[in-house]
């Protein structure tokens, strides 16, 4: 009966195994045709069909194609979500190339963390991002307080000797123009 018990669970362990194969690689598979068929979506948001989507054309599309937002509502997929994965790819230039768009939204709906961690991570990269700038500029400001506090030393230091070579001028001047003193 223990032989036959353990056949038994070599066998289960043999199918989970090769299950566990199976689904990893179908999960591959339907990834990659839904990055294909993100593909074409973005292609379709692509208003002026310049090989990359902008947020506006995204968010347009989204407002006012029906078969586009019907196609991301059904994969529970919000506006929002897009504009988090666009934001997460974008360069700066305000522009993602498809397959990068469509590379991020699969990343981000696939994750086991999900899309609130994506967000979390995307804004966390823009505090840093922003702390960064401000750090810049703080130190820039220093830079230039420093300038001018040396500036303004420099300054301070020949209107002082200005000031005493003309009251020693003066001064020597009345003396000299002083009717009391004897010579």
């Amino acid at each position: 009966s223990n032989l036959i018990l353990s056949v038994i669970v070599d066998k289960a362990n043999e199918a989970r195994c090769t299950d566990s194969f199976y689904q990893a690689m179908s999960n591959k598979r339907m990834r990659s045709d839904a990055k294909k068929e993100l593909v074409q979506m973005w292609r379709d948001a692509d208003v002026d069909m310049d090989g990359t989507v902008t947020l506006e054309e995204l968010q347009f599309t989204f407002e006012h194609v029906k078969t586009f937002k019907a196609y991301f509502s059904s994969m529970d997929i919000d506006l929002p979500f897009l504009e988090y994965a666009f934001a997460a790819i974008d360069d700066g230039s305000g522009e993602c190339a498809y397959e990068e768009l469509a590379d991020a939204v699969v990343r981000m709906k696939n994750t086991d963390t999900g899309p609130v961690v994506s967000l979390v991570k995307l804004q966390m990269q823009q505090v840093l991002n922003g702390m960064d700038g401000i750090s810049k500029e703080i130190l820039s400001l220093k830079k230039d307080f420093r300038k001018n506090t040396e500036q303004t030393k420099s300054q301070l230091q020949r209107s002082t000797t200005a000031m005493a070579g003309a009251l020693k001028k003066q001064g020597s001047m009345m003396l000299e123009n002083d009717p009391h003193e004897e010579h």
